[in-house]
């Protein structure tokens, strides 16, 4: 059973579009679960169109250059996952470690690797029956990259057990680009925004970082609450 869409937010500004056109944005935050496999969470804007046809602001919104400068932006190129449920992602946020790719190389397809602190000072990564021990605030150099993790403050780090995987850019942008709706409403006065991803959060910025990048403005969807992500459950 898929439970209703729960918590909302909104937010109105107003857009300087090109140089004499403007419009209002309404923004409508809305989290669905999508029950499958991959568990899916869908986040929803509304936007009321002013002085620019439906067709033209669809053709620009869902275009794969502004999504791909979105998902760069926002770092889900990199999704964490529970080691209990290897299928529930997990935002990276809420981690006791930060990982920091300066580079990136060129993978065919998503690499998963385990996380393990070994020591205050050292971790190991481990893909397949391969074990590597690192050093945190040091650089590393794999094949898949080069990267730095670091931790926060105090000892919970201490004790990160967790899931990471690298995506194939290609079938990221691919991924993302299918599951991204933008349909019109209201015979061509409102546009509805929709994005999914694995956590509600994630969706929530994709959505919000799309309408930033193509309306120019500085605004910000206030982030999601914990209170509302955890009224999304299965039944």
């Amino acid at each position: 059973m898929i439970p209703s869409a729960t918590g909302q937010k909104t937010l109105t500004v107003l857009k300087k579009y090109g140089l004499f056109l403007f419009f209002p944005v309404f923004l409508f935050i809305a989290y669905s679960y999508t029950s499958n496999h991959h568990p899916q969470y869908k986040a929803t804007a509304k936007i009321e169109l002013t002085g620019i046809s439906a067709d033209e602001a669809i053709a620009d919104i869902k275009s794969k250059p502004l999504l791909q400068k979105a998902l760069d932006r926002l770092g889900y190129r990199i999704s964490y996952y529970n080691t209990g449920n290897q299928d529930q992602e997990i935002n990276g946020d809420s981690l006791p470690v930060k990982i920091q790719f300066s580079q990136f190389n060129t993978i065919d397809d998503d690499i998963t690797l385990t996380f393990k602190t070994a020591s205050p000072n050292t971790f190991t990564l481990t893909h397949g029956d391969t074990i590597a021990y690192e050093e945190f605030n040091k650089p590393s150099k794999t094949f898949y990259g080069t990267f730095k993790i670091t931790h926060s403050a105090g000892t919970a780090y201490q004790d990160a057990l967790f899931l990471f995987r690298l995506h194939d850019p290609v079938e990221l942008i691919d991924r993302y680009y299918n599951s991204l709706q933008v349909k019109e409403e209201d015979d061509g006065k409102v546009l509805s925004v929709s994005a999914a991803s694995g956590t509600p959060k994630k969706s929530a910025a994709l959505v919000n970082k799309l309408l930033k990048l193509y309306s120019g403005t500085k605004h910000n969807i206030p982030p999601v609450k914990k209170k509302e992500q955890q009224e999304i459950k299965t039944h």
